[in-house]
């Protein structure tokens, strides 16, 4: 797709493009969303919501928890990459719970909460939604059977970014 786009259009008619192609290696491959922000043309790197992606990708790539206050933002609510922004939010949570269940017989509410992004009220509701044991201040995560990862295939992202472009394009 990237590559149809070169040196043909002006920034401001690829934008929709960047943006959805940026947020969906965001989602699920750092490394690439990495690659592209490299070969991005200067004029669509000044865009305010291609910085806002880059620097959200900056923070999961560096594993910090504060990247959750970027991508709950009330303004992605408004922008057309406020489902992409929703279904990012959704698998960061699930792969940080499948982690916590994974490396934690025990862990305190507060500790969760700072990595889910969540309060600690939100925290426990999510718990119990899963048949975590909640005892006070602490969490006992039960260890999962099967993998949970559901991983986009190449054909749903293309599928995904032809509709997120259609809706831009209206």
């Amino acid at each position: 797709m990237e590559l149809e786009h070169v040196g043909q259009w002006e920034p401001a008619q690829v934008l929709p493009f960047y943006r959805v192609q940026l947020l969906c290696y965001v989602v699920n491959d750092l490394v690439n969303a990495r690659w592209l922000w490299e070969r991005m043309p200067d004029a669509v790197k000044q865009d305010p919501e291609i910085i806002e992606l880059w620097k959200i990708a900056r923070l999961l790539w560096k594993q910090d928890p504060s990247a959750f206050s970027h991508i709950l933002d009330p303004k992605w609510a408004q922008s057309n990459l406020g489902e992409l922004m929703a279904l990012l939010l959704e698998q960061l949570r699930e792969k940080k719970l499948l982690l916590i269940s994974q490396s934690h017989s025990t862990i305190s509410l507060k500790s969760c909460s700072l990595l889910l992004g969540m309060s600690e009220t939100e925290v426990q509701t999510l718990c119990m939604s899963k048949n975590w044991e909640v005892s006070g201040n602490y969490v006992k995560p039960t260890r999962p059977t099967a993998s949970s990862e559901h991983d986009l295939s190449p054909d749903q992202l293309q599928a995904l970014t032809d509709y997120v472009c259609s809706l831009d394009a209206r």
